[in-house]
């Protein structure tokens, strides 16, 4: 089955203007996405996933690599061909507020992508926006409104009934949750789950939230400064996480059950400036297992599983455990359960 969307050695280096240099954001990610499925990317703030969900869309150019979509590449298209290909590609970004203009009502923010992509009437654009508006659970009250004067979740469910007005097959999740309370919160995760078994969609959702990725992707990638270190089926990597930064930010997880005390791995070290990236492993000056191989050459993907490969050497002797985290109940399990 051909991936609706591969990624083959993306770099995106950001030129650092008069002081010179550049900053390595993302450095050689190759990941894939099957028709229909969710491929969670997790990392700390900075780790370079929004920077590479962007460029999955082409609104950044990559420095290197290919980008390839349902088997056509991409990476190069200009002109016409990607405007015609951006309405089978979209995105729906953290906050709706900065995503929707504040000087168009609901039914110009939806109908503007009709207007660019399709031949509809007038007539038939407002049938389709008023479609669009009832598959995200809002009514034809909300046509003449501003974003001004919708909650968080209404204005994210405009962004969603937006981003589905060209029938694309796969959208970015950037953060779609993290503006929201909690209860708005799981309304609009239930929904995009909702959407994508009706509609078939392939979504990259890009997040910090564990408990969410946990239960709501199919496969996960873990960044670490622009690099993947660990992927594979979401349930295994939270259950048995193999590369130590990927044990280190499931430890700092809470538990739905507030008897059970976390076992949080505390990291030493500093963080490597992604501006002078050392030759290694770029986790090696904060892992407590680091042996003086890591800091040499970056280490190569290993299998540990069905899917599931990790970036680490001492994964070959198997002494790549930094220590037993939470024995109370099963990491993927916890993380499910306190998802909202």
């Amino acid at each position: 089955m051909t991936p609706v969307l591969e990624l083959d050695g993306l770099v995106k280096e950001f030129p650092m203007g008069r002081r010179g240099g550049v900053v390595h954001a993302v450095n050689g990610v190759s990941l894939a996405i099957a028709p229909g499925e969710t491929l969670g990317v997790v990392g700390e703030s900075g780790s370079g996933k929004s920077t590479l969900g962007r460029m999955a869309l082409r609104l950044l150019e990559p420095t290197q690599g290919r980008i390839r979509f349902e088997g056509q590449d991409i990476t190069r298209l200009g002109g016409g061909a990607l405007r015609a290909w951006r309405a089978r590609a979209q995105v729906v970004f953290q906050d709706p507020r900065d995503a929707l203009s504040p000087r168009m009502d609901v039914r110009t923010l939806i109908e503007e992508p009709l207007r660019l992509h399709t031949d509809l009437d007038a007539t038939a654009r407002l049938e389709r926006v008023v479609q669009l508006l009832r598959s995200v659970r809002l009514d034809e009250g909300y046509l003449t409104r501003s974003p001004r004067r919708l909650s968080g979740g209404e204005a994210q469910r405009v962004a969603i009934a937006r981003a589905l007005a060209t029938d694309p097959t796969f959208l970015v999740l950037d953060e779609p949750t993290s503006s929201l309370d909690l209860h708005v919160r799981r309304s609009i995760l239930t929904l995009l789950d909702t959407l994508q078994q009706e509609r078939g969609l392939t979504y990259l959702l890009i997040s910090h939230d564990l408990h969410m990725v946990a239960a709501h992707a199919d496969q996960v990638a873990v960044m670490y400064l622009g690099r993947i270190v660990e992927t594979g089926p979401a349930r295994e990597v939270f259950e048995h996480p193999e590369h130590p930064y990927t044990q280190a930010l499931l430890s700092a997880t809470l538990s739905a059950d507030p008897t059970v005390r976390p076992s949080r791995i505390l990291l030493q070290g500093e963080i490597p400036s992604p501006i002078d990236l050392p030759p290694g492993c770029l986790f090696a000056s904060r892992c407590p297992i680091a042996l003086d191989a890591c800091r040499t050459a970056p280490p190569e993907d290993r299998s540990v599983g069905p899917g599931h490969s990790a970036a680490c050497i001492r994964i070959d002797d198997r002494t790549n455990r930094l220590r037993t985290a939470r024995p109370a109940a099963p990491r993927a399990a916890a993380l499910m359960e306190a998802s909202i």
